[in-house]
């Protein structure tokens, strides 16, 4: 109970943030869109690096390379296919961007981000354009056009695959997660591709753990003479 009683603190607290930077109407849409909830929380609140990963991502292997780049970078993401037209017709105008869009296939499946806006500013600029029922044009593509012109890094799609475009070695439940042959940092089952069900999600987890199984613990490492 006292959980429940702290989460709907937190969401209330949450909702007068947004009412101080966007007044009610941001406040409104992220209580109404959920993508608009999760731009939210990791633009507008601390830490001043965070990272944002969707609940149909398997991470498979250790992601220091991302996390090192988060150190340097303003925006570190795992790409998504190009969706720059469609960025730059939905958010062009408000951020006055003209040209090519560096940030084409950011992505908001897995990300890393760090606060470099005035957040007044950039959330009154988020109020110009409808959430509408796209969410990779509203969100994906204000970060898109929010960091059209900061220190980026896209991630490569051959340790970082989106599953619907670039495939699975054996479908979902016939790839070896164990021995990761591929070499695959992070999977992305989003988009119109079948995802596991709780079942096999749960019989696939044991792969992906038992990657690990055979790692002696630190404590028990005996040093030769």
């Amino acid at each position: 109970m006292l959980t429940l009683h702290l989460v709907a603190a937190s969401r209330i607290l949450g909702l007068a943030h947004m009412r101080m930077l966007g007044g009610h109407r941001l406040a409104d849409i992220a209580n109404h869109y959920w993508f608009v909830m999760k731009f939210c929380v990791g633009i507008f609140y601390p830490p001043e690096v965070c990272c944002l990963m969707d609940d149909d991502v398997f991470v498979l292997e250790r992601l220091d390379e991302a996390l090192i780049a988060s150190q340097e970078y303003d925006l570190v993401y795992a790409p998504d296919q190009d969706w720059g037209t469609g960025y730059l017709a939905t958010w062009g105008r408000v951020f006055a961007h003209r040209g090519p869009l560096r940030t084409n296939k950011c992505s908001a499946w897995l990300y890393w981000v760090r606060k470099v806006f005035e957040p007044q500013r950039l959330a009154l600029q988020a109020l110009q354009v409808r959430p509408g029922n796209n969410p990779p044009a509203w969100e994906q593509g204000l970060i898109a056009l929010a960091y059209a012109n900061k220190h980026i890094l896209e991630l490569p799609s051959q340790r970082y695959p989106f599953a619907i475009f670039q495939g699975l070695p054996g479908g979902i439940t016939g790839y070896d997660y164990k021995l990761n042959p591929c070499g695959f940092k992070a999977i992305h089952f989003g988009g119109l591709f079948e995802k596991p069900s709780d079942g096999v999600a749960l019989q696939l987890a044991s792969q992906v753990l038992g990657r690990y199984q055979s790692i002696t613990p630190q404590a028990s490492l005996v040093l030769a003479p």
